[in-house]
């Protein structure tokens, strides 16, 4: 489980909650997954969790686009691998539905989360401070 706390915010309010709404369906993927909830309970939330992925990395893309970000092509890399990776648990998924998946991709989307999120999203936070996005 992940465990939101002030130390992955970027201080941009929509992409922090963002982030609490990615952990929130990571951990209701565990969650149903322990509870062995099968493919009818999983799928739905892995389906809106492909969704939020997407729409989450256009927004964040777009806000460091409009602020200036230096990085912008790295990061953007860094959204398709994980994008990519998501993707390709996904299709493993929805080919044979095996509940068993969905600790190896709470695991990837851990992984992903403490080193993306502690890392490569908090050098655009000075960026988008000193030029406060105006999307949302």
């Amino acid at each position: 489980m992940i465990v939101w706390d002030e130390t992955y915010s970027v201080g941009v309010e929509v992409l922090d909650n963002d982030h609490k709404v990615m952990m929130g369906l990571i951990n209701q993927l565990l969650e149903l997954s322990e509870a062995n909830a099968g493919r009818v309970g999983l799928e739905p939330v892995f389906d809106v969790l492909m969704d939020y992925v997407v729409s989450h990395f256009g927004r964040e893309e777009a806000m460091m686009e409009e602020a200036g970000c230096a990085d912008l092509d790295r990061h953007r890399a860094a959204h398709k691998r994980l994008r990519q990776g998501v993707e390709t648990f996904h299709a493993q998924f929805r080919s044979q539905p095996d509940e068993n998946i969905v600790p190896d991709l709470c695991a990837y989307l851990e992984t992903w989360w403490r080193v993306h999120i502690l890392d490569e999203d908090k050098r655009y936070k000075s960026a988008l401070a000193a030029a406060p996005p105006r999307l949302t």
